[in-house]
């Protein structure tokens, strides 16, 4: 799947957010993924010019295993 994660920071809540770019013929396999892990963190649009930007917030307790799932995510070619 083709995206890109163009920031990230860690909030003073300890939540990590990522502001991701990706084609807007992924957009709903990309969320839809993301809804499956419920209560690791959520996402909204926050653009909907040419390119869908997400911006994902993962709970601390999450972010490695976000990681990990974002890498998949690359690799896997829909």
């Amino acid at each position: 799947m083709k995206f890109e994660i163009t920031k990230s920071n860690i909030n003073n809540d300890g939540t990590k957010s990522f502001n991701i770019n990706l084609a807007k013929k992924d957009l709903v396999l990309f969320g839809y993924i993301l809804e499956s892990f419920e209560g690791w963190g959520n996402y909204t649009t926050i653009s909907n010019i040419q390119e869908i930007v997400l911006k994902v917030d993962v709970s601390p307790s999450y972010i490695t295993e976000y990681e990990k799932l974002f890498s998949f995510l690359k690799e896997y070619d829909n």
